[in-house]
């Protein structure tokens, strides 16, 4: 529990990456204790490392484990808090509907305990839900129509310069899992026609 602490002080005074080893440490503390709920508020304080750094990927796995095991030892109210950094990850990574599922949940969990302070950041983040708007949707689209425009006609060319265009814009959206996924389509486009990028 103290290496807990010692590492969330560390991190949030502004040495995220300085305090990974000390997480790790508690972890391992916690795991030889054979304390799970120790564990998943290892994972929980790391899933917030990543979600201040946007690696949305990343935090919404660690929200997502720690959500379950909380669940597991009944820990509901360490649960919904869990289920908020969840559903601000699903939402960053557009993902609206899960976020909302989410968000019904723990808001749930909240009424069950009376938490006010619970219900009101569920219902801020439900607020948010409703005015999303990815501005890179249009582009994604038309991108999206020229990859399959391209496979109809069979344009190997102008299929993987699509692939790689919608790489590029999945980087500069936060999304890098989707990112790879383009980026890794078009490399084996152009490594088909002996090109290299």
């Amino acid at each position: 529990r103290a290496l807990l602490a010692l590492a969330t002080h560390t991190r949030t005074t502004g040495q995220g990456e300085a305090s990974r080893p000390l997480y790790a440490r508690a972890r391992s503390a916690f795991e030889q204790a054979g304390d799970q709920a120790g564990v998943a508020r290892v994972i929980f304080a790391l899933a917030e490392l990543e979600r201040a750094r946007f690696n949305n990927e990343l935090a919404r796995a660690g929200f997502q484990e720690a959500a379950a095991i909380f669940d597991t030892h009944n820990l509901w109210r360490e649960e919904a808090q869990a289920l908020l950094g969840l559903a601000d990850s699903e939402r960053r990574l557009g993902q609206i509907v899960a976020a909302d599922t989410v968000l019904s949940r723990a808001r749930a969990i909240f009424e069950i305990f009376n938490d006010r302070e619970g219900l009101r950041a569920a219902d801020q983040a439900r607020a948010e839900l409703g005015t999303y708007v990815d501005e890179n949707d249009q582009e994604r689209l038309r991108l999206a129509e020229n990859i399959n425009y391209a496979d109809q006609g069979g344009n190997r060319m102008l299929e993987a310069l699509g692939h790689l265009g919608l790489g590029r814009l999945e980087v500069l959206a936060g999304h890098p899992v989707l990112a790879r996924r383009a980026l890794t389509e078009a490399r084996l486009i152009f490594a088909e026609m002996k090109l290299q990028i």
